[in-house]
């Protein structure tokens, strides 16, 4: 009976070796893929494609803050479409998706509408005229959506008449970004430095009557 006993403990004391050691080790996996006390799950869809995308504003004053260095985040709309198709056509947009790009101007985004094959995309910014990407062909799984022709051509500002814009820099523009004169307006300050002035009026004139893709 003691015999027994004594080999009930060891088996729990073993068992409870394990245990401990189990934990240690899911808490050093922890640490190790830990930032700042956050721990980040990336889930990745195999039958998406990962666009990397780059959409440059044109004309940010850089350093503006502590949390906005480079001074070039704008919230974008993504517009897909099967390569080819008629995009002025909204019967055809295969899907549409909002996404905020970083400082920097880049942002990391899973397109679940398409796998493998080639199609169009038009990038709008939110001050910004809209520019397409003809023929994009994942390679690897990874899909490069530069809008930007690798930063030699930035995105043109001006166009703040609507929500989104109306893909046209014209009077309405000038309208909307006089009414907005002084104040710390995200839509009319176009180069982003927390005040409507004089500098975002040229931004705009110097793109008046362009227009988007």
């Amino acid at each position: 009976m003691t015999s027994l006993y004594i080999k009930g403990i060891s088996t729990g004391i073993f068992l409870f070796i394990l245990m401990m050691l189990g934990l240690f080790l899911f808490q050093n996996i922890v640490n190790a893929n830990s930032q700042s006390g956050y721990t980040r799950l990336q889930i990745i869809d195999p039958n998406s494609i990962q666009g990397n995308l780059t959409a440059i504003p044109e004309k940010r004053i850089p350093n503006v803050n502590e949390t906005q260095v480079q001074n070039l985040s704008t919230l974008m709309r993504l517009k897909f479409y099967n390569a080819g198709a008629d995009r002025t056509n909204e019967a055809n947009v295969v899907t549409t998706t909002m996404v905020t790009t970083s400082d920097s101007g880049t942002e990391y985004y899973y397109i679940d509408a398409f796998t493998t094959s080639s199609f169009d995309v038009v990038g709008k910014g939110y001050s910004h005229l809209s520019r397409a990407l003809t023929g994009v062909t994942p390679v690897n799984g990874v899909a490069n959506l530069d809008f930007t022709n690798s930063g030699a051509d930035p995105l043109l500002s001006g166009d703040i008449n609507q929500s989104l814009g109306d893909d046209e820099i014209n009077a309405l523009d000038i309208s909307v970004l006089v009414n907005a004169w002084g104040q710390d307006d995200s839509r009319a300050d176009l180069n982003q430095d927390h005040e409507v002035n004089s500098i975002d009026i040229s931004n705009l004139l110097s793109n008046f009557n362009e227009t988007g893709d």
